[in-house]
Parts: structure tokens; C-alpha cells; sequence
């Protein structure tokens, strides 16, 4: 039913309220995500929200929620709108690298996930962010990469391993490393090798 305007401008209607829960205004986010034709107005409404990250704490979820329908939208119009998908994804980009808070940045990373592009230009703007100083956001680079594929920039994600010192990291990397196509192997022996030594459990686990 989300895909008419009234069902649209309705859940836009509760999202937007700051009268209704935070539970009603999720619920209503993920709807609109699921819609194959949103209105700029909807799109428009998400965004506001998404780079609301200073909203007020009962509704402190729903900028992020806002951020990963916003890639669930995407993900549904690349094939149809492709200017309004390659709008959407520059502004996901956008949003990670200048989003006001280090644990919105991470989610719009990971709404670059939702979009499901497999294009490998998506992926090598996303290795640019396994440099950033805060490790939050090159764990969710790590994950957003692993969802999307690794087949191009499987040896840069190896190095980045190899210089990671945060454990949580080094295991979001070797985890997306996990879905990479025939490796060399020179890689798989010294995963293989380093398994021994390695000394948190859920890194271990990944490798």
C-alpha cells in the first residue's frame, strides 16, 4: 500500500511528528523504504531527518533508520531512475564523509550497503574511508564492502588488515575478505598463518 501518494504522505505524516514514538516513526521509515516510486517530497523528508543526527534523544534512532531507507530507495531505483539513484548515492557519500557525528557517518556507510551496487567505482570510493581515524567508521567501510563485494580491492582490504591495530576492525576486514573469489594464495597462507597468533576470539573466528 506504500506506493500510492496518500500511503506516502501519510507515513511521512508520522515520521515526521515529533508527537508520535520513536517505535511509530520507524515503522514508518521502513515502509517508505520499501516503496519502488517515492515522491521527492518523501526523499526530501529523509534526507532532513537523516542529517538530523542532533535530534532530540526519545527519537535519536530515526536519522539513522532514515539514512538506511534512504539506501533501501536507492537500491530500488537504480534500474529504473538513473539519475535519481546516482543523485542518491553521491549524497550517501556525502553523508559519510561529513555527517556531524562519527556514528552517523558509519550508517550512512552502511546505507551505501542497502544500495547493493556492484559497480567498482562504489567500491573503491569506499576503501578511501579504511583510512579514516575513527575506527567505527573503517569497520563499517570493512562490512559495507564485504556486502558489496571485494573482487577488485581484495589487496588493498589485505593491506589495510595487515597495518590495522583495532581489533574490531581487523576483524570487519578479514570477515569482508571472507567473500573474496579466488584469493591469491600468497594471502590465504598468511591468514592462515597468522590464525596462531592472533589474539582476540572474534577476529580468530573471521580468519
Amino acid at each position: 500500500l506504500t506506493g500510492s501518494q496518500a500511503a506516502q504522505s501519510a507515513l511521512m505524516t508520522v515520521f515526521n511528528d515529533v508527537e508520535s514514538s520513536s517505535t511509530d516513526g520507524i515503522r514508518a521509515i521502513v515502509a517508505i523504504g520499501g516503496v519502488k516510486n517515492p515522491s521527492n517530497d518523501v526523499i526530501n523528508a529523509l534526507w532532513d531527518l537523516a542529517n538530523n543526527a542532533s535530534i532530540e534523544t526519545a527519537r535519536a534512532e530515526l536519522p539513522g533508520t532514515a539514512a538506511l531507507a534512504l539506501g533501501a530507495l536507492a537500491r530500488n531505483l537504480k534500474s529504473d531512475k538513473k539519475n535519481d539513484y546516482d543523485s542518491l548515492l553521491v549524497g550517501l557519500f556525502n553523508g559519510a564523509q561529513g555527517a556531524s557525528t562519527i556514528q552517523q557517518r558509519a550508517v550512512f556507510l552502511h546505507a551505501i550497503g542497502n544500495t547493493a551496487d556492484q559497480v567498482p567505482s562504489t567500491r573503491d570510493n569506499l576503501v578511501t574511508f579504511l583510512d579514516d581515524p575513527s575506527p567505527m567508521v573503517r569497520s563499517a567501510a570493512a562490512d559495507t564492502i564485504g556486502r558489496l563485494g571485494v573482487q577488485t580491492v581484495g589487496e588493498q582490504l589485505f593491506q589495510s588488515y595487515n597495518r590495522e591495530n583495532n581489533d574490531v576492525v581487523r576483524g570487519s576486514l578479514i570477515q569482508a575478505l571472507s567473500s573474496w573469489e579466488n584469493p591469491p594464495s600468497k594471502e590465504v597462507e598468511s591468514v592462515r598463518n597468522n590464525i596462531h597468533t592472533e589474539v582476540d576470539e572474534n577476529v580468530r573466528l573471521n580468519m
